[in-house]
């Protein structure tokens, strides 16, 4: 049975840690400061571990070090959220020095995206408990929080009335049938590359219009603008297909096994890559499909790739589909490109082990998550 956390109380801290990188560089400190200001003006409190602040060679410290400052913020009481500091590389390594027992043990909301999925993955499949594919901390010191930023914050406060946000119209909870669901619409306009200013406070243009596709079999291609009608639905898992095929077939990889005693809907899975080339993202989904993880597949989300690129003139879409078809057409499982699941923003807060609901019409998306 999956362990939903309980959400942020008034009397909760947010709990800060870097199992990945963390801050050393002036500009980079200065943006983590003045997020801990903001989110302290807006009511919340915080509470940092030392590795938020250090960085050597992509690390913010030994593993054994990362890992027990995380430990040590899981068994803190006052802590009822963790948001990880940022990226990086080797989050991976920490993993051996992880108690997922005590995980278990001592459930909270533990929050990040890119190099984190190597915890959040590991959390789910391992302690069974729900975890959030969200921001990393670095954002909340953006000089403007953005509809997807409240939003979020709307999810791990359980969209409780003295912390809801009034423009939080991206993320908010609704009562559908009887049931609680947090509910997600996609966006219009989104971030296509990297800002271009040099400032630590630059922030991403948020200039492109944006159409969810899905594949269609008969086309051989993804649908263009606006033509886009189908839906999915089961118990969501993914994140950064770049950590995750790192973890595939080691002893943290209890995917199988999880879904096996806590996926009767089936599996709604989400992806997005970050460095992943045509060849690598093509292998890494052929790895994940030999392994079995796709075994009770319901449906496929992948969102806006990062640096994708191509030695063979083949698109995105087409290096999915090479792993991915023989799966997806006979059982008619669609798979959905371009959702805003990204490094680019804005990017929804996906809820790891709990059942999810993606719609697509015309090009527009919702995403519903029942907690």
């Amino acid at each position: 049975m999956v362990i939903v956390p309980e959400f942020l109380s008034e009397n909760d801290y947010i709990g800060v840690t870097a199992p990945s990188d963390g801050n050393s560089d002036e500009g980079k400190l200065k943006k983590f400061d003045y997020g801990i200001k903001k989110l302290e003006k807006r009511g919340f409190k915080i509470k940092c571990s030392p590795d938020c602040r250090t960085s050597e060679k992509g690390r913010s410290a030994l593993a054994s070090i990362r890992a027990a400052e995380f430990m040590e913020q899981i068994e803190d009481r006052e802590i009822g959220a963790m948001i990880l500091a940022k990226g990086g590389d080797y989050l991976v390594e920490t993993l051996k020095f992880m108690d997922f027992d005590k995980i278990r043990k001592n459930p909270k909301w533990i929050q990040g995206y890119s190099d984190p999925t190597g915890i959040l993955h590991a959390v789910t499949v391992n302690s069974e408990v729900a975890t959030i594919y969200g921001h990393n901390f670095a954002v909340f010191g953006n000089r403007k929080y953005t509809d997807d930023i409240n939003s979020n914050l709307n999810l791990l406060t359980g969209g409780m009335r003295k912390y809801s946000f009034p423009n939080a119209g991206a993320g908010i909870f609704k009562e559908i049938d009887g049931e609680r669901y947090f509910v997600q619409n996609g966006f219009d306009l989104v971030s296509t590359h990297f800002p271009n200013g040099k400032g630590v406070f630059s922030e991403f243009n948020v200039d492109t219009k944006n159409y969810v596709s899905t594949w269609n079999y008969e086309k051989a291609a993804a649908n263009g603008k606006g033509k886009s009608t189908a839906s999915a639905e089961g118990i969501m898992l993914g994140g950064c297909i770049d950590v995750l095929v790192l973890m595939c077939g080691t002893k943290y990889d209890k995917t199988r096994e999880f879904i096996k005693k806590n996926c009767k809907e089936g599996v709604l899975w989400y992806f997005e890559s970050f460095a992943f080339n045509s060849e690598t993202l093509t292998l890494a989904l052929w790895q994940l499909k030999e392994a079995g993880w796709f075994e009770n597949a319901k449906g496929f989300i992948f969102g806006r790739p990062t640096f994708y690129h191509s030695g063979y003139k083949i698109k995105y879409e087409e290096s999915v589909m090479a792993s991915l078809e023989e799966i997806t057409k006979d059982e008619e499982i669609p798979v959905f490109f371009n959702a805003d699941i990204s490094h680019y923003p804005p990017r929804m807060s996906v809820v790891n082990g709990v059942y999810g609901r993606f719609e697509v019409k015309r090009g527009s998306s919702k995403l519903m998550q029942k907690l």
